[in-house]
Parts: C-alpha cells; sequence; structure tokens
C-alpha cells in the first residue's frame, strides 16, 4: 500500500525505509540489499539509498514510497491519493512514472482518487463510489460517454442536464424524449426506460457544436448569454429559443473564435452524443 501522506519513517534514511517491509519477513541481508536497490532503481532513485527523508522534495519522497511497496513484489498495490499533496506539474509527471512501473511490473494497481481527471488518464477500468456504494464499472470511455445515472454523469466530465419526459422508441437502441417548453432529443437509451416515463437528458459540454447564425448551419437557435475563454478552449453558455440553457465547449479556433456574448448561433449536435437514463 502507498498511503495518501506517504507514511515514511522520518528516523530512517531512504535505505532503511525502503527495507523495512524485507527486515520485517527476515529477508536475509544480502538479499535486502539486492532488492532495496532494485526498488530505488525501478523509481529512477538510484544513488539516494544514504539520504534522510528531510533531505528529499516531495517528489522524491513520493519515489521512496513507491520503492518502499514495490520492493515486496506485490500482485496488488493500493494507493490512496497518493498524488494529493504534489503540486500540478510534479502530480503529472508521478502520474506518468506510475503509469511507467505498473505497464513494467504488470501488477494490479488500485488507485483512489477524487480527481476525475486523474482517474481517466490513469486507468484501464474505473469504479465509480458515491456513500460507499458502486455507482459504475467500466472501462473510461463506457464511464465517460454513457454514464449509468445522473451522479456518474455530474461526477466524471462536464454535461448539460436537462429534465424530460420519453416520447417514444427508435431502433438500434434510441430514443426520444422532450422537455416542457418543446425541445426534443433523440439519444442512446436503455431498455429499462419507462414508457412516457421521466428521463435525464446528458449532454457532454464538447458534443455541441456552435456556429454564427446565418451561416447556413442547421440546428438550434439561441442566444449566446456567457462566453468564457479557457485557452485551448471557449466556453459558451446559451440559450435557446425554447428556454433551455446549454453550455458548449468548443476548440479556441476560427470560426468559432469570433462570437462574442449576446450573439445568434445555432447549435447542434449527434444522436449518438446524447444519452437519456431514468430520472
Amino acid at each position: 500500500m502507498i498511503f495518501q501522506h506517504l507514511a515514511l519513517f522520518p528516523h530512517l534514511g531512504v535505505y532503511e525505509n525502503v527495507g523495512f517491509g524485507l527486515r520485517m519477513k527476515g529477508a536475509a541481508r544480502a538479499e535486502t540489499a539486492r532488492r532495496v536497490d532494485e526498488a530505488l532503481r525501478q523509481v529512477r532513485l538510484e544513488g539516494y539509498g544514504e539520504r534522510r527523508v528531510d533531505q528529499l522534495s516531495g517528489g522524491q519522497r513520493q519515489r521512496v514510497a513507491m520503492a518502499r511497496a514495490l520492493v515486496n513484489d506485490p500482485a496488488v498495490l493500493l494507493l490512496d491519493e497518493p498524488l494529493g499533496a504534489l503540486d500540478l506539474q510534479l502530480r503529472l509527471q508521478m502520474q506518468e512514472e506510475l503509469r511507467r512501473l505498473q505497464r513494467q511490473l504488470g501488477a494490479t494497481f488500485v488507485f483512489v482518487t477524487h480527481d476525475q481527471g486523474e482517474a481517466m488518464a490513469m486507468s484501464d477500468r474505473i469504479a465509480v463510489m458515491s456513500a460507499g456504494r458502486l455507482q459504475q464499472v467500466g472501462t473510461t470511455p463506457e464511464i465517460y460517454e454513457r454514464p449509468a445515472n445522473r451522479f456518474v454523469a455530474t461526477f466524471v466530465g462536464h454535461a448539460n442536464l436537462i429534465d424530460a419526459r420519453l416520447s417514444g422508441r427508435v431502433q438500434d437502441g434510441f430514443a426520444e424524449a422532450s422537455c416542457a417548453d418543446g425541445l426534443a432529443f433523440s439519444g442512446l437509451a436503455p431498455h429499462s426506460l419507462a414508457a412516457d416515463g421521466g428521463v435525464l437528458v446528458v449532454l457532454r459540454y464538447e458534443k455541441i457544436r456552435v456556429r454564427a447564425a446565418g451561416t447556413g448551419e442547421t440546428g438550434i437557435a439561441a442566444t449566446v448569454l456567457e462566453r468564457t475563454y479557457m485557452g485551448s478552449s471557449l466556453r459558451f453558455t446559451c440559450r435557446t429559443a425554447a428556454g433551455v440553457v446549454l453550455t458548449a465547449d468548443t476548440p479556441n479556433a476560427l470560426p468559432e473564435s469570433d462570437i462574442e456574448e449576446g450573439a445568434a448561433v445555432v447549435l447542434d449536435w449527434s444522436a449518438g452524443d446524447v444519452v437519456l437514463l431514468t430520472n
């Protein structure tokens, strides 16, 4: 296990910290030395064995904690939010380091995190939990593109959530839903949706295309209420003619970068980008 606050022994040096588990098992001195040296090499801390823990940077202490866990050749490694105390740049570096180690060792890493981006960047499979209960288990694309319920849809990524009612079934797993103000959606729907029942429309911000009105584009007429510059992307909060407020993230590139607040726009998305859930 790698603990959230590392739990390194402050009175022991790097070598003694890494070899602690082996000594508790009664490993021979030569075997301990060999395996500690190998663990330090795996985390790229060769030559640091004689250092004190308080002489190390935050990233180096993180690597010592990793080496201490890896030295026992675990089949499963539990990581309890181990990167939470690191600054962003160091956190990204350690994510890459952990991915490299997992591929190299072939062990199962169970990584606990509240950072959705970190979970998606590092995982082969994700388990989303709330109040101690599993909400959904699946691959990263499954969790993001096909959330099982409202909690998963809001916890992982950003999505427009619109209350609607099921208005019709379409073949191949699609259904239609409509809002009280008349705005209609077609999207992927489980067979468990009740006929003419309440549904939740889930539409990710980046799935919505924003175009200036009058350019020949077809779609939903809307007005830009707010435009937020986010570096590589632009976030538009728009009100449709039916009164529904939708948020869209688009790349920061022409022609979208010329659209200002108050502008008339056309919104468009694909039916495959919409998910209908039981509300």
